[in-house]
């Protein structure tokens, strides 16, 4: 009976620490009941899933103020939580769970892998691609880097705002890379032309040998034939023909009407 006793302890013990160190998944069914508002002309609905409580009560009404005016694009939200393996994969499958079909934005903040995601499909990914969310990432991971998650999330919402009307929204971490770029391919172009024309500028064999001058006289050139072999022929000779075929082989992709969307996203 003890024994019974301390094996069940000991199972329950190896299950809570497996838990414990384990990432859990985002909770589908708590976020789509945070729903916050819902716009009635479009029928898409804004939500604010904070599990792990990042922003206060004020912030998170201040925030939906960022949200309203998204919902005429599609569903759009604020999620904190924990992701499992990679943030980009975890909000990717959370997407597709959630907004599969329909057009929609979401802002991810894991706590776990320590970086912001935004991932979007329909209308929004016509406008959010891969390089904006990079860009709007880019420029708003310092706050959280300070633990300032809301002004993390309502700068970002902003820009994606300012995107979905067609107004300009700087980059300033691109141009900085950019620039460093730019620096580097004109030294890189620079040291290539100064290798081209030390290369051209060196002496070749022929111009060595000219300059040399050489001056060499052969005297008393006498060929001497000393052994002669006489070999037959045969006139019968087999050949052999070989033929070759040439292979085709064409490969092509059909692909049906599925949805996609696609996210960025920036370490903090």
């Amino acid at each position: 009976m003890k024994n019974s006793i301390f094996k069940v302890l000991l199972l329950a013990f190896c299950i809570s620490t497996f838990m414990i160190g384990k990432s859990y998944a985002l909770d589908q069914s708590a976020f789509l009941s945070s729903s916050v508002y819902q716009n009635s002309d479009t029928g898409y609905t804004a939500y604010i899933d904070d599990e792990e409580d990042l922003l206060s009560s004020s912030e998170e009404e201040n925030l939906l103020k960022k949200l309203v005016p998204l919902t005429k694009y599609g569903n759009v939200a604020f999620l904190s939580g924990r992701g499992e393996y990679s943030a980009a994969a975890t909000i990717r499958d959370f997407y597709n769970e959630v907004f599969y079909g329909k057009s929609g934005l979401i802002f991810f903040i894991d706590m776990e892998n320590r970086e912001i995601r935004i991932q979007s499909g329909g209308a929004f990914y016509r406008t959010i691609s891969s390089d904006v969310a990079n860009s709007i990432t880019d420029n708003v991971y310092v706050f959280a880097s300070n633990g300032d998650y809301y002004r993390t999330a309502a700068v970002a919402f902003s820009q994606v705002k300012a995107k979905m009307e067609g107004r300009f929204v700087a980059t300033p971490m691109r141009w900085i890379s950019n620039f460093f770029l730019a620096i580097f391919l004109g030294l890189l172009f620079n040291f290539t032309m100064l290798l081209m024309t030390w290369k051209q500028n060196r002496a070749g064999s022929k111009a060595v040998l000219g300059a040399l001058r050489p001056n060499m006289i052969l005297g008393n050139r006498e060929v001497i034939m000393t052994n002669q072999t006489k070999v037959r022929l045969s006139s019968s000779s087999s050949r052999r023909g070989g033929q070759s075929g040439g292979g085709f082989s064409g490969g092509g992709s059909s692909g049906g009407g599925g949805f996609s969307s696609s996210g960025g996203g920036h370490r903090f």
